[in-house]
């Protein structure tokens, strides 16, 4: 499995050192995830730090997006998906 932290953010301010603010991670969402809007379609998404997601579809059009609008399709969490059909 593969670890995905919160990213390290730099905030340089005039009179105070450099201060780094982590992005918190969202519960159950990870950048580079594949998901399904409601009226945008599927696309991948990246997290913000205010909470909203930028959803990107293939033709790279980006849309701003909240997450109770988006159903997750693929999960980026490190492991490998096969889905097969089972016959009865």
């Amino acid at each position: 499995c593969f670890g995905r932290g919160g990213r390290q953010k730099a905030a340089p301010n005039k009179r105070l050192p450099i201060r780094h603010n982590p992005l918190k991670p969202i519960k159950g969402w990870l950048t580079g995830d594949i998901a399904k809007h409601k009226t945008h379609g599927i696309g991948r998404i990246t997290l913000r730090s205010r909470g909203s997601f930028v959803l990107t579809k293939p033709d790279k059009t980006q849309f701003s997006v909240k997450p109770i609008d988006l159903k997750p399709v693929f999960r980026r969490d490190g492991y490998l998906y096969k889905f097969s059909r089972v016959f009865r």
